[in-house]
């Protein structure tokens, strides 16, 4: 029984181990993500576009998504594309939640 305890444990130990190199890997991957620097021109681009930022304010033109020009809708699937990667977090949704919230406030 002794040795099983002792394998028992010795699993345990390398299991943390294991999990800790797989959340650094992960974390290395999201980082190298959000590092890409088209990933980075494509946000800003984003946040800065006018008919974008009318349309979030809500004021009932509905119809100036037709106005969008062509580098824009690249730069927002760029975006798309870049957070679909990060997807994998659906199944962690306190990370999901706190890498929502940290992205949101980062202004490029």
């Amino acid at each position: 029984m002794g040795l099983s305890l002792v394998r028992v444990l010795k699993s345990y130990g390398e299991s943390n181990r294991k999990r800790e190199a797989n959340l650094f890997s992960n974390v290395t991957n999201i980082t190298k993500l959000l590092d890409d620097e088209k990933f980075i021109q494509s946000r800003r681009a984003i946040r800065k576009n006018k008919l974008l930022n009318q349309l979030r304010e809500g004021n009932g033109n509905d119809n100036l998504i037709f106005e969008i020009d062509l580098a824009t809708e690249e730069a927002a699937k760029n975006v798309a594309t870049t957070y679909d990667r990060l997807g994998f977090m659906k199944h962690d949704k306190e990370l999901e939640d706190e890498f929502l919230q940290w992205q949101s406030y980062v202004y490029l």
